[in-house]
């Protein structure tokens, strides 16, 4: 529980060979300037960021007696300090290669004195060493790309602090999504813990009126209209809700993956309420069908963003464009809460879910872990209208680059999405875990 808003620091480490700096007041500083301009590009998401300078196997050795972050990033500030990275590198999962020479990065004068005493060559050695030991390296010529690849690291990092609660059997039409729960687990580095939906229903018929009550009447008097649901309707999708609550602390889970069509047949209403509810919240996904697989991409999703993200049907048109639509998206998007109606569940015609006004004209990013836990489709597309056809009761239309690469990349059905363009993120977040980036 929280896993999903845990920081992960970073540590910052310059190499300078003395001999190629033999001006040390100017070696520090050019030191001091590379650590600056590394902390300041993380000042305004407040980043924790510890920095070192080594310059004699004195150094190094501190320097490795310390307890470090995950991700290291290492900027060679001059040649012959290849096994000093090296020997750095064990140190960490994750690791950036500043290519601080190259313009841009630092300040001219900077990026040419490194340059000039030869920074380029162990730069480029060891990037091609650990990416040949098949390590998780990444060669930096910007800023934003080391920023993307903190993202991703530190998505990966809570994804797998994480826990799915999988309450009852994944529905048997999901046809593409993991049914080994224990090697899906153990690919990503997250825990599945399943239950029987007898404890749920135990929890659910035992949750009194008042705190259903409550909860309800926010969800109504928030709505721009109520349709279909009687106030009856409301207060039993309510008790769900807090069901879903109690469970979770119980098991110190971060998401509900839910049999919600067997729970619809056994209580009478729906969980799309509960789930969009879940879906609001900065700690906590929830995932319908038992779909473990969009659970994942929602778990990741919500880590890298910790914004709002949907899990929707995908459905192709004629002109190329591809229709969201899911009866369980959230309210909150970037820290607002959208317009919605109150309506009846699509499919059954029971039950509560909110049909949500989504935002148009914003980027969005499609993604889904898929293939056993081993390959990630990422699509960034852009939100363009809200179609009212006769399907699930949330729809939004998205403009893809490819709607024939969208195809030819697909994982399955489910797709999660979450405003932004998060595709470098997740691209380095695939590197992370070993999955095969599709896009």
């Amino acid at each position: 529980m929280n896993a999903l808003t845990g920081e992960l620091p970073l540590t910052s480490i310059v190499y300078a060979e003395p001999h190629y700096w033999d001006d040390e007041p100017e070696l520090l500083e050019a030191a001091d300037h590379i650590h600056a301009a590394i902390t300041q590009s993380f000042d305004d998401i407040g980043a924790a960021i510890s920095t070192f300078t080594i310059r004699s196997e004195d150094d190094l050795q501190h320097f490795l007696a310390r307890r470090h972050s995950v991700l290291g990033i290492f900027t060679a500030m001059s040649g012959a300090v290849q096994p000093w990275m090296l020997k750095s590198a064990d140190h960490f999962a994750s690791i950036v290669i500043v290519g601080g020479f190259v313009q841009g990065l630092f300040s001219n004068r900077i990026a040419g004195l490194m340059l000039e005493r030869n920074a380029a060559p162990p730069s480029m050695d060891v990037y091609s060493v650990l990416h040949e030991q098949q390590r998780t390296v990444l060669f930096a010529r910007s800023m934003k790309a080391i920023r993307d690849f903190w993202q991703g690291a530190q998505a990966v990092e809570r994804l797998r602090s994480s826990t799915i609660l999988l309450i009852g059997e994944t529905e048997p039409w999901v046809v593409s999504s993991s049914r080994d729960h224990q090697a899906f687990a153990s690919q990503l580095g997250l825990q599945v813990q399943q239950i029987d939906l007898k404890e749920l229903y135990d929890v659910y018929n035992s949750t009194e009126g008042t705190e259903a009550n409550l909860l309800a009447k926010q969800w109504s008097s928030s709505a721009t209209v109520v349709q279909e649901p009687t106030s009856h309707d409301i207060d039993n999708a309510c008790r769900v809700t807090i069901a879903f609550r109690q469970l979770l602390a119980k098991y110190n889970a971060d998401a509900v993956a839910i049999a919600c069509f067997t729970l619809l047949k056994d209580l009478g209403t729906t969980s799309c309420l509960a789930v969009s509810e879940l879906n609001d919240t900065s700690e906590y996904v929830g995932i319908c069908e038992g779909d473990l697989d969009a659970g994942a991409s929602m778990l990741l999703m919500k880590a890298l963003t910790s914004d709002a993200a949907w899990m929707g049907n995908p459905v192709v048109t004629q002109n190329d464009n591809l229709m969201l639509v899911h009866c369980t998206a959230p309210r909150l998007i970037h820290g607002e809460q959208r317009p919605y109606l109150l309506r009846n569940h699509h499919e059954s015609g029971i039950g509560v879910s909110p049909a949500v006004e989504m935002p148009v004209g914003l980027p969005v990013t499609l993604c889904r872990i898929g293939r056993n836990a081993t390959a990630m489709s990422v699509h960034v597309g852009e939100a363009i209208g809200i179609p009212e056809e006769p399907t699930c009761r949330t729809q939004l239309t998205i403009k893809l680059p490819s709607i024939e690469r969208y195809m030819a990349t697909s994982l399955g059905n489910h797709q999660v999405l979450s405003y932004g363009d998060y595709g470098a993120a997740l691209r380095s977040a695939a590197d992370i875990l070993h999955l095969t980036f599709l896009n």
